[in-house]
């Protein structure tokens, strides 16, 4: 009966200790309540170095698009017997760079400091970053410790203040979403893996006094800076193109990188740095649709990396036809690396494959006046006006360091001036350029031609002569729609390209430039059916397309014939198919007869590297 007693007693004696124990906790959530003065944070990030004025601070806008700074050292190393090209170059841009403009989250939090005010503010940290933010009392010299407080990107942070004080305040986050730590003073990244985002400021006095039964909400708008410098190795088989199953690569050495100690008050470095020890063997991450694999590492030391290089040991990777290719062979490339604060150092590390031109494997048939076509000269002892054949013959573009590798440059180039027997054999070649002159003249070459289109052929179409008699519409209706006419255009110098992705490939992005017509007047076709996408159409009539393509098929169709004509010194407004200065020949978007960024020859060439992809794919 007694221990019956004493064990009631007991668990009333729990009762009133958790009852007790519920009202303090209760009363502390009413203290933190009625707190009517609290510091918002809203949190941005800062591009570049610390150093950079407030005028090069980008907290809320995206209008303008992150430009590396410099592209040096492209190297060129060949693997795998010459099937492989890889590619090394460096760059530098702000460690913004970094971070997906995507993830961007616009916060508009009401600012109450006796009355409402909008405070908008986007951040470019991802949601769930954690962040911490250090309030010291300025009521003493030095200021001293009040508090530590954990945000989370994408939400507010309120902090509770005493009115009539001001505080030093610190933010620090090491970008990701672990919680960064409770340090007061001081913090050292050890790993060399981690990014660290700093900022400092100071309050006004917290207006009112305790008591007065006025709500003040203070917002703190804070710019973070990179206090560490990004060095990032970036393996890419984009251009293959392909994806990245595996991947295997070792640092040079394992001291590159350098630590110290951060006043997280000051925002200052305080000691000497330190050499980090960190795995040789490299951790990516996949990017870009697997086609992009990146490693980053961070460093306090803000020199020049001596002898920075990294062991390519082995590599596999899907094509688009679902083919395994292998880099096996080890590869170490090299990079002059120059770290600096809030910079991001690119070593890129890009690998292609190189394709072989030669023989039977890309046969060309160039049919029409050597003025208008594929032809090398236009008469024994007479200029070159083509364009394509001097693009097409440069080593900046083509071969084993061009912009676009081959194994050389033997194009087995047929040149046929005349229709005339021109499409008995076809189905030898890999594509087709019909120029002025080169149109089939009868109703069965016509045919010919489409059966070809229909197997798969690339054909490149630009007769000029394509509204003349009843042939040649033969082929190029088949994919206008029967509905199609051909509508005359008249001093139309240059017809400006939409957005069709045809135009955006390995020589440039001519998307939104113009088509340079010569000669500036012609016939262009209107009353195009869904079979046919636009490339360029007529400034003087919207409904006129100028230059299309087939939907389901490689045909191409320009209706100015001379739109390939090149030659440096010749009349000008006569060559639209603009080209560096010898002996580069490199396609490129300028001016001609007065309208800005012509691209012709960005265009053609893009179609020609295209149509190598898809005859050549993947194959060694």
């Amino acid at each position: 009966m007694l221990n019956c007693k004493s064990k009631i007693v007991s668990a009333l004696a729990f009762l009133i200790l958790l009852v007790a124990a519920s009202c303090t906790k209760e009363n502390l959530n009413m203290q933190n309540a009625s707190k009517d003065a609290q510091l918002m944070f809203l949190i941005s990030e800062q591009t570049g170095s610390a150093t950079n004025k407030t005028s090069n601070l980008r907290a809320s806008s995206f209008g303008a698009t992150t430009t590396y700074k410099h592209e040096e050292n492209e190297q060129h190393q060949f693997t795998e017997d010459g099937a492989f090209r890889i590619t090394t170059s460096l760059s530098t841009a702000p460690m913004s760079a970094l971070i997906d403009p995507k993830s961007v989250v616009s916060n508009k939090l009401s600012s109450r400091m006796s009355g409402t005010q909008t405070s908008p503010s986007s951040t470019i940290l991802k949601d769930g970053i954690k962040y911490r933010v250090v309030l010291y009392d300025r009521s003493t010299t030095p200021s001293k410790f009040v508090s530590t407080s954990l945000g989370i990107a994408g939400k507010k942070l309120l902090i509770d203040v005493e009115k009539g004080k001001s505080y030093d305040w610190a933010v620090f986050s090491y970008n990701d979403e672990n919680d960064p730590g409770e340090s007061q003073d001081f913090i050292t990244p050890t790993t060399g893996l981690k990014d660290l985002l700093h900022a400092k400021g100071t309050t006004e006095v917290v207006p009112g006094y305790s008591g007065d039964e006025k709500e003040v909400v203070m917002p703190i708008n804070v710019l973070l800076q990179h206090k560490l410098a990004n060095v990032s190795v970036h393996v890419s088989v984009k251009e293959y193109p392909a994806k990245i199953m595996s991947l295997s690569a070792s640092l040079g050495r394992n001291t590159y990188f350098c630590k110290n100690t951060l006043n997280i008050k000051t925002g200052e470095f305080v000691n000497d740095n330190t050499q980090i020890s960190i795995d040789p063997a490299m951790t990516f991450v996949s990017t870009e649709e697997e086609s992009v694999s990146v490693a980053n590492y961070y460093t306090s030391k803000f020199k020049p990396i001596t002898g920075f290089s990294v062991t390519l040991n082995s590599l596999n990777i899907r094509t688009g036809t679902n083919e395994i290719r292998s880099l096996s062979s080890p590869s170490i490339h090299n990079w002059e690396m120059n770290p600096e604060q809030g910079q991001q150092n690119v070593a890129r590390i890009k690998i292609e494959p190189v394709r072989d031109i030669s023989g039977d494997k890309f046969r060309v048939l160039s049919v029409g006046l050597p003025h208008y076509t594929l032809a090398p000269t236009a008469a024994p002892g007479a200029h070159n006006y083509s364009g394509a054949w001097y693009a097409m013959n440069s080593e900046k573009n083509f071969g084993p360091n061009g912009t676009y590798p081959t194994t050389n440059f033997a194009w087995n180039i047929q040149n046929r001036p005349s229709p005339l027997n021109a499409f008995n054999d076809l189905q030898n070649y890999k594509i087709v350029f019909v120029g002025y002159g080169g149109a089939p003249s009868t109703a069965a070459d016509a045919n010919k031609l489409l059966a070809y289109i229909e197997a798969g052929g690339t054909v490149i179409y630009a007769t000029g002569t394509h509204h003349l008699g009843a042939v040649e519409p033969i082929v190029w209706r088949q994919y206008a729609g029967g509905q199609a006419t051909t509508t005359l255009y008249s001093a139309v110098t240059a017809s400006p390209f939409g957005q069709h992705p045809i135009l955006n490939g390995t020589f440039g992005d001519a998307r939104g430039a113009f088509l340079g017509n010569y000669p500036a007047s012609g016939y262009g076709i209107s009353n195009l059916g869904n079979d046919a996408e636009v490339l360029a159409l007529s400034t003087a009539n919207s409904n006129v397309a100028v230059a299309w393509k087939a939907k389901y098929r490689e045909f191409y169709f320009i209706s100015s014939e001379g739109m390939q004509k090149y030659y440096p010194t010749h009349t000008p407004g006569a060559n639209p198919f603009l080209l560096t200065a010898a002996p580069d020949y490199i396609p490129r978007s300028g001016s001609w007869t007065g309208r800005e960024n012509i691209a012709n020859s960005i265009m053609l060439m893009n179609i020609i590297a295209k149509t190598i992809d898809k005859v050549l794919g993947t194959a060694k």
